[in-house]
């Protein structure tokens, strides 16, 4: 039974770093700043706001204003954060489904929409900072066993930065850090402040995981999920 809806809007920015909202959950050792990771939205006991762990998050990519390579890169991308959180991560098609600011507020057929990515133009109005270089919005509902759970969001990237990024190779910042980035919003997790995650909040042309963003996002996964029971 579904108990109420609720989203979040978290951005990345290529200049000046956005400071984490107040009430993230941190689990920094302070001996250990190479630890950190913020979950970005838990609920009324503290708990950390998850997706199902015996689901599939599924991401529809919307080729208009995407530059040549995205589509590559964001799925060699899904795969890294599925090996990573051990969550059923793909990207499953190709859509014409335009971005909306009511996007995935509602289910159709019983089903929530595929989370959607897509390149935007600063004339669709939808990027709430338009020098950001992404914004990623999630939805969850609260279950009626108590716990809160993610159903679907939206990632949109900003198009009229497309020439700012490259693939890392040409100084410019890496697209598949910015993923790395947005995916990160997706499963859970908010900015930090150490500058070798991918969490910062600017893209920076280092490129990997940090064991910070390792732990959190394998916090986020089913492993860590307390009490999940998935069949077989």
């Amino acid at each position: 039974m579904i108990l109420r809806i609720a989203a979040a809007l978290l951005t990345v920015s290529l200049l000046a770093p956005t400071p984490t909202p107040d009430g993230a959950i941190s689990r920094t050792p302070p001996a250990h700043p190479s630890l950190v990771f913020h979950f970005a939205v838990r609920d009324g006991e503290g708990r950390a706001v998850r997706w199902d762990p015996c689901g599939q998050i599924q991401l529809l990519f919307n080729l208009s204003n995407a530059p040549a390579g995205a589509r590559h890169e964001l799925n060699e991308v899904t795969k890294v954060i599925r090996r990573a959180t051990r969550l059923t991560v793909r990207l499953v098609g190709d859509t014409s489904t335009q971005p909306s600011a009511d996007y995935g507020d509602i289910q159709s057929a019983g089903q929530w929409p595929d989370v959607l990515v897509a390149f935007v133009q600063r004339r669709d109005h939808l990027l709430s900072d338009e020098g950001s270089s992404a914004e990623t919005t999630t939805s969850w509902i609260t279950e009626s066993d108590g716990h809160d759970r993610y159903v679907t969001g939206e990632m949109l990237i900003n198009a009229e930065q497309n020439d700012v990024y490259g693939d890392g190779t040409d100084g410019r910042p890496s697209r598949v850090r910015l993923f790395e980035h947005e995916l990160g919003h997706l499963i859970g997790l908010d900015h930090v402040g150490d500058r070798r995650s991918i969490m910062f909040p600017q893209v920076l042309r280092r490129t990997g995981l940090t064991a910070g963003d390792l732990l959190g996002l394998r916090e986020l996964g089913p492993a860590d999920d307390r009490g999940a029971r998935c069949p077989l």
